[in-house]
């Protein structure tokens, strides 16, 4: 039994790094939000290591090439440029990370709804300065943490979603 037990919890040591999606964090990073797109793309929210974040960082690319970072690795506040809005309901719970580049407006998202037939979505919308909506869904495993970052992201008070506890 003892035997067992030891081979299951090693096996178990050995899968659980798997079940992580890669990203483009860097060492001395975790990953609050990654994944992989249909365009085998990779949609990353890292942040410093440790018990809550001090620096947070978009990227988005292939795998081992970053063709977008927002803020760029030497912004000093980069904690303000991300905004943190949740709407929750019976059987409902959206989050978006929010922030702005270039006249271009990002919201990172985990949906939730229950209501018919139980489905999460994850991914990144995108509102160009015309208003168009494109949005890239996340496929395979998805790493999230993201109301994680409530307690350190400013609420957006003109977003649909409104603010937690709100």
């Amino acid at each position: 039994m003892t035997r067992t037990r030891t081979w299951c919890l090693l096996a178990l040591a050995l899968i659980m790094p798997l079940a992580h999606a890669a990203d483009h964090c860097r060492a001395g990073e975790v990953a609050y939000f990654a994944c992989q797109t249909r365009a085998k793309k990779l949609i990353s929210l890292c942040g410093a290591a440790g018990k809550a974040p001090s620096a947070l960082h978009y990227r988005f690319g292939p795998p081992g090439k970053v063709e977008l970072e927002y803020p760029s690795a030497s912004a000093a506040d980069s904690l303000a440029r991300f905004s943190y809005n949740e709407y929750t309901r019976a059987m409902t719970y959206y989050v978006d990370i929010g922030f702005a580049n270039g006249g271009y407006r990002y919201a990172l998202f985990k949906r939730y709804d229950g209501t018919e037939s139980p489905v999460t979505d994850y991914g990144v919308s995108v509102t160009a300065p015309d208003g168009r909506d494109t949005t890239i869904e996340c496929v395979g495993k998805t790493t999230q943490r993201l109301p994680e970052l409530a307690p350190v992201l400013h609420c957006d008070k003109e977003h649909a979603f409104g603010c937690p506890g709100s």
